[in-house]
C-alpha cells in the first residue's frame, strides 16, 4: 500500500511538471543569430514627470533568414525587443520605471487597506544582468539565455531649460 502511493505521487508530479509552464521551455544554445557584445543602460530624466529606466540593448549578427524576434524577459518584465530606426541588427527594449502610487502608510489596525499590492511575475528566475530572448523560427517559438549583460554608466538627461532662460 505503502509502495502503490509512493508511485501515484511520483506520477502526479511527473504529470505537473510536463504540464509546466516552464518545464517546456528549453534554452537553445544554437540560435540562429549572434550577439555581439549586449548592454544595459539606466536612465534619468531631468525633470520629476520625465521618468527613469533602463534601455537594454542587443547587438545581433548573422541572423538566418526566417528568424522573428519577439521580446526579452528581463528584470521581472516581458518586455517587446525591437529594432532601432536605421539599423536592423541594433534590437532595443525600453524599460520605463513606473510611478509608484500614493499609499496611506498608517499605525492603526486595517489603516493601510486599499494600497496596491505589488505584483511581480516572471518564468524565469534571472539575476540583474541576465535576460532570456524569445524568438520565433520555423513556426517554432525558442528561448535562448543571455548571461554577464554589461552595464554602463547611466545617462542623465539635463532638466527643460525654464522659460526665462536660465537654469
Amino acid at each position: 500500500m505503502n509502495q502503490l502511493r509512493t508511485i501515484a505521487i511520483a506520477a502526479m508530479a511527473l504529470v505537473f511538471m510536463a504540464n509546466s509552464d516552464c518545464s517546456n521551455k528549453q534554452f537553445s544554445t544554437d540560435p540562429p543569430f549572434e550577439i555581439d557584445a549586449p548592454y544595459m543602460q539606466k536612465w534619468m530624466a531631468g525633470v520629476e514627470e520625465g521618468g527613469s529606466g533602463v534601455n537594454l540593448v542587443i547587438p545581433m549578427t548573422n541572423m538566418e533568414a526566417g528568424v522573428k524576434i519577439d521580446s526579452v524577459y528581463f528584470r521581472g518584465r516581458q518586455l517587446e525587443l525591437a529594432t532601432k530606426p536605421g539599423n536592423d541588427m541594433l534590437y532595443v527594449a525600453y524599460w520605463t520605471d513606473l510611478k509608484k502610487p500614493d499609499m496611506t502608510m498608517s499605525d492603526e489596525e486595517g489603516g493601510e487597506y486599499g494600497n496596491p499590492v505589488p505584483v511581480i511575475k516572471s518564468k524565469y528566475k534571472l539575476k540583474d544582468n541576465e535576460a532570456v530572448i524569445q524568438y520565433q523560427y520555423g513556426g517554432k517559438t525558442y528561448y535562448t539565455k543571455l548571461a554577464d549583460i554589461a552595464e554602463r554608466p547611466q545617462l542623465n538627461y539635463p532638466s527643460a531649460p525654464k522659460p526665462d532662460g536660465g537654469y
